[in-house]
């Protein structure tokens, strides 16, 4: 597995270890909305990875890797507050990313959450709000694949 896929996969293992957030309704990269039976869920996606060069010939790579993580929420009416349809599910994700210890095995160096945070509303027939944390993973990789250099 690269490390990419592993540090996704860590991410949504935080975000279900218990309790877990949307009542387990976590995905990674899903372009599906949440199920109707469903009030909240929580999508966490890849977004782009750029490496440094080695700086010694064969030496690993050092990758910056940007992850979204989308808390959505559905609103009972159109009337609430949007962004309030979506806050306490917010927080909580936000919280738990902010403590985060990966696994020395992942190879990450550093995690830093962006310190802005993008809302989007649709109001069609249900009020669906989304909140989404975008951080930025920095880790190594082997020099000659992409699985995790710790």
């Amino acid at each position: 597995m690269s490390a990419h896929l592993a540090i996704q996969t860590a991410l949504v293992a935080l975000l279900t270890a218990a309790p877990a957030l949307a009542g387990g309704n976590v995905k990674a990269n899903t372009v599906r909305p949440i199920a109707a039976q469903h009030a909240s869920g929580v999508v966490v996606r890849m977004l782009q990875s750029r490496a440094d060069y080695p700086r010694v010939l064969g030496a690993g790579y050092e990758w910056q890797t940007s992850y979204a993580v989308e808390c959505i929420a559905r609103g009972a009416n159109a009337s609430a507050e949007p962004a309030a349809t979506v806050d306490a599910l917010l927080e909580a994700a936000w919280a738990r990313i902010a403590v985060w210890q990966p696994a020395a095995n992942l190879g990450v160096i550093d995690v830093r959450m962006s310190p802005a945070i993008t809302w989007q509303t649709d109001d069609a027939d249900t009020l669906m709000v989304a909140a989404v944390i975008s951080l930025t993973v920095q880790h190594r990789t082997q020099a000659a694949s992409l699985a995790a250099w710790p």
